[in-house]
C-alpha cells in the first residue's frame, strides 16, 4: 500500500505525494503534534472508519490509524444529540475516541504472561519479546549517545546542522531488531511504539522535544517486511539526564494496546 503524510492537527496541507526526506524535522512554529502521533501512514487510512478488517492492516495499527478520524465522528455526533457549540464538543474529542479505540478487545502479549515486563519488573535487554505480529529484541542502551550522533561523519554528510540536545537533556540510543510474524506486510518504524520512560514517570516518545534528528542505523531507513523478515536499527529519545538512571523502554503495537516494558542493560 503506498504511504502518505499526516499531519496532526493545524498543520498546513502537504504538497499532494510529500514524504519526510531523511533526517527531516518538523518546523517549530507548527503546532506541537499530540503524543504518539504518526506522521507517515499506510493510504488504507483514508478509508471510512470501521472497525471490521482492512486488508493489509493489524488489528493493533488499524486503532492506531484510524483513531484521529473515530475522534472527530465522535465529536460531530455528541454536538448533534446535546445541541451545544461546536467548541463544546472538542473537550469530549479526545476521551470518545480512546473509548471506541479501546472498546476492541485486547490481544494478551505473549511477553506479559508470566508477570514480568512491567515498568517495576522489566524485561532485561536481549529478551525476545512477542507482541501482536512482531518478535522484538531491544538490545543493550546506549544511554548517552550525544557525542557517537553529533559527531557521526556519515551523518554530518547528510546533516552538518544536526542539533545537540536541549539543555539538560541527552540522546538516548537502542538498538532494535523486529521480525515481522503477521500475514501481510508490516513496517516496523510504524506498527511498533519504542518510548523512553524516565525514572520520574515522564514519556518521552515520537514528539519535538524527544526527537534526536539523524541517528546512524536508524530503524526508520528499513522497509516494508513481508512474513518471517527482520529489520534491524536504532531508535533515539532525547531524556532529560536526570531521568536516564533507573528508566525503562515501552513497547508496544499502539492503538491503546499495554506495553511491555524493557530494561537499558
Amino acid at each position: 500500500m503506498a504511504l502518505r503524510f499526516n499531519p496532526p492537527p493545524g498543520w498546513p496541507p502537504p504538497p499532494e505525494d510529500w514524504l519526510p526526506p531523511k533526517g527531516w524535522k518538523p518546523d517549530p512554529s507548527f503546532p506541537r503534534a499530540p503524543a504518539g502521533w504518526v506522521f507517515v501512514v499506510d493510504d488504507a487510512a483514508r478509508i471510512a472508519p470501521s472497525l471490521d478488517p482492512i486488508p493489509g492492516i493489524t488489528r493493533a495499527r488499524r486503532r492506531r490509524l484510524l483513531a484521529p478520524t473515530l475522534t472527530g465522528v465522535v465529536g460531530l455526533v455528541v454536538g448533534l444529540l446535546m445541541g451545544g457549540a461546536l467548541g463544546s464538543t472538542a473537550s469530549r474529542d479526545d476521551g470518545e475516541a480512546e473509548a471506541i479505540a479501546s472498546a476492541a478487545p485486547d490481544d494478551v502479549d505473549d511477553a506479559t504472561n508470566d508477570g514480568t515486563g512491567t515498568r517495576a519488573n522489566p524485561y532485561p535487554a536481549g529478551s525476545t519479546i512477542e507482541l501482536e505480529d512482531w518478535t522484538v529484541v531491544l538490545g543493550t542502551t546506549v544511554q548517552d549517545a550525544t557525542d557517537a550522533i553529533l559527531d557521526d561523519d556519515a551523518l554530518l554528510d547528510d546533516d552538518p546542522i544536526n542539533d545537540s540536545p536541549a539543555l539538560g537533556r541527552q540522546f538516548v540510543m537502542v538498538p532494535v531488531t523486529a521480525t515481522y510474524t503477521g500475514a501481510e506486510t508490516g513496517l516496523a518504524w510504524i506498527d511498533l511504539e519504542v518510548d523512553f520512560v524516565g525514572s520520574a514517570g515522564n514519556t518521552f516518545g515520537f514528539d519535538e522535544d524527544s526527537y534526536c534528528g539523524l541517528i546512524p542505523d536508524s530503524l526508520v531507513d528499513e522497509g516494508r517486511l513481508y512474513p518471517g523478515a527482520t529489520a534491524e536499527g536504532n531508535e533515539c529519545r532525547s531524556v532529560p539526564s536526570g531521568q536516564v538512571a533507573g528508566g525503562t523502554w515501552a513497547l508496544s503495537t499502539g492503538g491503546g494496546d499495554e506495553p511491555v516494558f524493557v530494561a537499558l542493560e
